[in-house]
């Protein structure tokens, strides 16, 4: 779940970083699946599944499409700041220099624990879950961050501080020359 107001660090994390610009690590396969979706987009589909006594097991995420960590990234890049410049470093050397999947870099899964990402969501589909574009509930974490005035991540649960991104970007470049 993510939106406004969500202290996880899941989805404010990736805004309050792009906010920052420079060289942001872009985590693994750039087309692996991300499933997320809008605390108002459940609470709304949950409410309306009470009002007319809908019952039954679903697998509430999103979105309706393959939302992959690329366009996850770009959307938050582009509505946070499009300057910013996306570092994509494959999965084994994030692991090797132990950057802890989901924890310092939330909503990346390296393939090895990825099906945590595709669950099937076609029942709830079918029951009427739909979801905000994603560029508004990006942009309404943006404004979210704004409010509040977070000038930091130290609200957030676990993430990677900017000292060791500098690092790991660093290392990565030089392997790549």
């Amino acid at each position: 779940m993510v939106g406004p107001h969500d202290y996880s660090g899941r989805l404010p994390y990736w805004v309050h970083r792009m906010k920052q610009g420079g060289d942001v690590i872009a985590p693994g396969d750039r087309k692996r699946q991300v499933q997320i979706i809008d605390v108002r987009d459940l609470a709304s589909w949950v409410v309306n599944r009470v009002e007319e006594r809908v019952t039954g097991i679903y697998n509430v995420t999103g979105p309706s499409y393959k939302l992959t960590m690329e366009e996850l990234l770009n959307t938050c890049k582009d509505v946070c700041n499009p300057n910013t410049k996306l570092i994509w470093i494959e999965e084994e050397f994030l692991l090797n220099n132990q950057i802890k999947p989901w924890d310092e870099l939330p909503l990346w899964l390296p393939e090895a624990l990825n099906g945590a990402a595709s669950v099937n969501n076609e029942k709830a589909l079918n029951e009427g879950l739909s979801f905000l574009p994603l560029r508004q509930t990006i942009e309404d974490v943006n404004s979210w961050l704004d409010y509040k005035g977070n000038s930091n991540t130290s609200d957030f649960a676990t993430v990677l501080s900017k000292e060791k991104e500098s690092k790991i970007i660093d290392a990565w470049k030089q392997l790549s020359r």
